[in-house]
């Protein structure tokens, strides 16, 4: 380590050689290298040990002593401990850069610190998955900013994969209502969007939150990007009968044959038997079944497989139910539970589980209510497994009216 004196006699030596030159007068002189590659020569010439350690001196000297400049350019801070070979304590300035460039606003800068702040992520032992899932969504989001709409989609269901297999349900309600604003806002396919939406909502339960409120803001936008009846379905989901069986109403007043044989038929057919079954409408329903009925042993598949809704069995299982045609439902149910399970399609798997008990309990028939039991325990195993909360709501409600 060299004295003041030392280290200005040896600044000097390099200045005569024409290796460095002064920039300003002490205290606020700087020193440049004159060119870059005498620079890289004289940065590649040390030991890697030796370049960690003044890299890790050089990130504790601001952080002690230049609190500006840890405001300013936490992205420097954090080069300075990649480069120390500390990438825990680079994570949370790469962070801090990132946020600091969405707000200058610098998109493809703070674009570069999260994809920096995920290296630094990755070599961590153990990886905190949770700290990942936030990052992606921070990325995802930001990339969108920068016009890098196709890469955001990506990231943002990449955040929404890893938030659900972790149970994390705000940042997956978070990606899914990002998602819902960069669909209407860019115009890209809104079909994998609307099951994402749907999950957040079943995640979330029936609490009223403000991400209650948002998720159904942005299910009803998207679901109007679909042409899906939204007022409609949004009325259902929040309990409001009056109102989802006046817009049902008028639905169904050319009998649905109004509706467009295109990609998204099928998906606002499932919407309606969703609405249908909920008011309970008997003719309506009968209407429905028919035109389902020919699709009977397929699996719902939304426009070019973006999105898939389990054993269409399910829905007529739903309608012939409403029916009370028991025979047929406890038929239609059947079907579904082997289909779900065979496609490892498990949520969808526990709401068939789930609408069969619902079916069994209301025709209580002898041995109805004991299989009703078993299909709720197990549909309440699934639920809790997969943080569905509005599903789990409802199969406890059940469980307590047996």
């Amino acid at each position: 380590m060299l004295d003041e004196t030392n280290l200005q006699q040896a600044l000097a030596r390099l200045i005569e050689a024409e290796l460095l030159y002064q920039r300003g007068l002490p205290p606020q002189v700087r020193y440049l290298f004159k060119h870059a590659l005498v620079q890289d020569t004289a940065y590649q010439s040390l030991l890697k040990s030796i370049r960690q350690h003044y890299h890790n001196q050089i990130a504790q000297v601001l952080v002690s002593h230049f609190p500006d400049t840890v405001a300013t350019q936490p992205e420097l801070i954090a080069h300075h401990y990649t480069e120390a070979g500390l990438s825990k304590h680079a994570l949370p300035y790469w962070q801090r850069a990132g946020e600091r460039a969405v707000q200058v606003p610098a998109y493809a800068e703070a674009v570069c610190f999260y994809h920096q702040a995920l290296q630094a992520l990755e070599h961590q032992e153990p990886v905190d998955e949770t700290q990942r899932c936030a990052l992606l969504l921070a990325l995802g989001k930001t990339q969108w900013k920068a016009g890098e709409y196709l890469v955001a989609q990506e990231t943002l269901f990449r955040a929404a994969d890893r938030a659900r297999a972790l149970g994390a349900t705000e940042i997956l309600v978070r990606a899914a209502l990002a998602l819902a604003m960069q669909t209407q806002q860019v115009g890209l396919s809104a079909a994998p969007v609307v099951p994402l939406l749907e999950e957040a909502l079943q995640r979330l339960g029936a609490e009223d939150s403000l991400l209650m409120a948002q998720t159904l803001s942005g299910l009803a936008r998207v679901l109007g990007a679909t042409g899906v009846p939204q007022q409609a379905l949004i009325y259902s989901e929040l309990g409001r009968t009056k109102e989802a069986r006046a817009e049902f109403g008028h639905l169904a007043q050319h009998d649905f044959s109004d509706i467009p044989r295109d990609a998204l038929w099928m998906a606002c057919m499932t919407y309606l038997t969703d609405i249908c079954t909920f008011l309970g409408d008997r003719p309506r329903a009968a209407i429905l079944y028919q035109l389902l009925l020919p699709y009977a042993g397929r699996t719902v598949v939304i426009s070019n497989a973006a999105a898939c809704y389990g054993a269409l069995s399910r829905y007529l299982g739903a309608l012939a139910a409403t029916l009370e045609h028991w025979d047929e439902a406890a038929q239609h149910f059947e079907d579904a539970l082997v289909m779900n399970a065979r496609m490892e399609a498990w949520s969808w798997l526990a709401h068939t589980q789930c609408q069969y008990a619902t079916m069994l309990l209301t025709r209580d028939q002898p041995g109805d209510d004991e299989k009703a039991r078993e299909l709720l325990r197990a549909a309440l195993v699934t639920a809790r497994e997969l943080g569905m909360r509005a599903l789990e709501e409802r199969i406890t409600a059940q469980e307590g009216a047996v």
